[in-house]
């Protein structure tokens, strides 16, 4: 075990990974995590992936490697003693320093191996990750490897997009991915290769389940022995292997029919779990029997990246259910392939709404998710709000600091995204600016002040809720879900202390039913969500779908204050959920198979479990295409705006 640092400088650890005739000198830096960046240490998944390589020194020997969020830079300083050309890069400045040390601390082994090592600054989860940051790179590397990537939702769509940019035809994306509730489990896997197939990555060989050794998770505690987030001896992780393919189709075949078995086969287990009678994987007729003179409905599975699967499975434990196949469709022009129904036909309910008579996402869904619109349509609801747009304060609005006990720290979010995944925190509104990025949307907020902690932490609260529109486009039901979620920080809460586990709360800790607040509190977040949802269809930001009902489980963040106040930090639209199977303990299977008894009854007196009814209203009537924008639906708008005043 290595003795605890007692130095914020970094210290040389020595490092055995099997497979190596010698240990490899790395550089940690313990004190640094603390500030948000997790970077500045050995995880066990690098050690994972450096004894892959070591074991299997012919993936990469004599080859260009690239791998990104390097942090220490363990996995690619290995590949490099295996005699690759290897590029470290990580988005944070200072981990690339410390990984360039770390491969001078082995420069003699790396020469005599014919390995080299270059490090560059790359941040490839951003979307407009372009050639223009390491130019040489993109499109000549033959080897892309990653340890435990997918820790947020972005992840799971920026990896293969990353690896497609950066690798060369028949080129190999290698990663260990970790296995755990908190990111959705086996879910989050599934919906990674999902979108890494659509990327034009053809998986090589079956995925293989690896438990780190005691070694591997001791060199991973290093100096964090008192911590409560090391990882521990029963962690799992996967090992995943991609080729870049040439796209032909029998590659594209082959891959297609090995994704349709993994789903059913996702399906099957997920609901013999959960005592449902099982479809086989070819889709037989193995049904719950039907009533007489009773008809089957047709759901289908397209692959859209949403809770798609999960309604299905909830749809399919009914006995008039039918699971439909999908079949290729269209792929576009950046060669994504899309799916629908097979023979192309109208089924009940499909994740593809151009083929559902049943449509699971809202017409202008954008207003609500967004947080600067958000922010614009109830700004009074949300924490005093200020925009940045291409690093500009708008509208010359800038806020100002305050000192002493008045100083709180200041949240920088991007406006398009969601679960706390672009959420920077600073000191000082200076620093809002500069972790701004050139072309990009920001919402900048203040702590919200006299916060209510939960035994000294900080927390939000989930709220779930339902809307729905009626196939007349007009008729509006909202509902509220009674038993949310407590989402507690890890870190007791501090002003002065702005790391990602004290200020970004994301996920959820426990169930909100039995918390002493709840019954003050969740009448005025229910009021909340109505009189944000009434202003959306009143504006006309949200629209109703003339001749098919539309509908969407939302989630709303909120934090309370001392005084017993509630401010609404977020909405998303198509929150994480999760099923039994994923989640034994804290899951939503409960909330979605009772919200769809309301969404699509299926019998006289419909069990709605614990949806609560918010109201109903007639919103403004859906514009035709030749109808102009500013035609305004006054009468309308009249009736809601009654409506939401009796509601208050």
């Amino acid at each position: 075990m290595v003795a605890a640092m007692d130095t914020g400088r970094p210290e040389v650890q020595r490092i055995h990974v099997d497979g190596l005739a010698s240990e490899v000198s790395m550089l940690q830096h313990p004190e640094r995590v603390a500030s948000g960046c997790t970077g500045f240490r050995i995880w066990s998944s690098a050690l994972l992936l450096a004894n892959e390589l070591a074991q299997t020194p012919d993936i990469v020997r004599g080859r260009t490697v690239v791998e990104l969020g390097c942090g220490c830079g363990l996995a690619g300083i290995v590949a490099a003693l295996c005699g690759a050309s290897v590029v470290l890069t990580d988005r944070d400045e200072e981990c690339v320093e410390l990984a360039r040390e770390s491969a001078e601390a082995n420069a003699t082994e790396i020469a005599a191996a014919g390995g080299h090592v270059e490090c560059a600054v790359l941040d490839w989860e951003w979307p407009e990750v372009t050639q223009d940051e390491v130019p040489r790179i993109f499109g000549n590397t033959d080897v892309v490897i990653a340890s435990d990537p997918l820790y947020s939702a972005t992840t799971i769509k920026a990896l293969p997009r990353a690896a497609t940019a950066l690798l060369a035809p028949r080129g190999t994306l290698l990663c260990f991915v970790g296995v755990r509730k908190s990111c959705g489990g086996r879910a989050t896997i599934a919906q990674f290769m999902a979108q890494a197939y659509s990327a034009g990555l053809a998986m090589l060989g079956e995925e293989r389940s690896v438990v780190p050794t005691s070694h591997a998770v001791d060199v991973a505690k290093g100096f964090w022995t008192d911590r409560e987030t090391i990882e521990s001896s029963d962690s799992e992780y996967i090992l995943l292997e991609f080729s870049r393919s040439t796209r032909s189709d029998a590659d594209v075949a082959k891959e297609a029919a090995r994704q349709s078995a993994r789903e059913a086969e996702v399906l099957e287990t997920r609901r013999a779990k959960n005592g449902v009678a099982i479809d086989a994987p070819a889709y037989s007729n193995i049904q719950p029997p039907l009533a007489p003179g009773q008809k089957y409905k047709l759901c289908s599975v397209c692959r859209r990246i949403g809770h798609g699967t999960f309604y299905c499975e909830v749809l399919l434990r009914r006995p008039d259910w039918k699971l439909h196949p999908n079949t290729k469709w269209f792929e576009s022009e950046d060669h994504i392939q899309y799916f629908c129904p097979e023979g192309n036909i109208l089924v009940d309910f499909c994740d593809e709404m151009h083929f559902s008579r049943l449509c699971m996402f809202l017409k202008g869904r954008q207003c609500l998710e967004n947080k600067a619109r958000l922010g614009m349509l109830v700004p009074h609801l949300m924490p005093e709000t200020f925009h940045i747009v291409d690093r500009q304060w708008v509208d010359g609005r800038c806020p100002v600091d305050r000192e002493g006990e008045d100083a709180l720290p200041w949240f920088v979010k991007e406006a398009e995204g969601n679960e706390g995944t672009f959420v920077e925190c600073c000191d000082t509104v200076a620093q809002c600016m500069i972790l701004a990025r050139p072309g990009k949307n920001y919402v900048v907020q203040q702590h919200v002040r006299d916060q209510l902690l939960y035994e000294g932490r900080k927390f939000h609260l989930r709220l779930h809720a339902l809307i729905i529109c009626m196939e007349d486009g007009v008729t509006w039901r909202l509902y509220t879900y009674k038993d949310g979620y407590l989402n507690i920080a890890p870190n007791h809460w501090s002003p002065a202390d702005v790391s990602r586990d004290t200020q970004v709360v994301i996920y959820r800790s426990r169930r909100i039913g039995d918390w002493e607040h709840w019954p003050n509190v969740y009448p005025k977040c229910k009021a909340s969500f109505t009189e944000v949802v009434v202003k959306a269809v009143v504006q006309g930001k949200l629209e109703g779908r003339l001749g098919k009902k539309q509908f969407e489980i939302a989630s709303m963040d909120y934090m309370v204050d001392t005084h017993g106040e509630v401010w609404l930090i977020e909405c998303n639209m198509g929150p994480v959920l999760r099923d039994a199977y994923t989640d034994p303990e804290l899951n939503d299977d409960a909330m979605v198979t009772s919200a769809f008894e309301i969404i699509v009854p299926h019998e006289d007196t419909p069990k709605p479990g614990q949806w609560d009814f918010a109201g109903e209203f007639i919103g403004p009537k859906p514009l035709s295409e030749d109808q102009p924008d500013e035609v305004v639906q006054d009468e309308a708008v009249s009736d809601v705006m009654s409506f939401l005043d009796a509601f208050a």
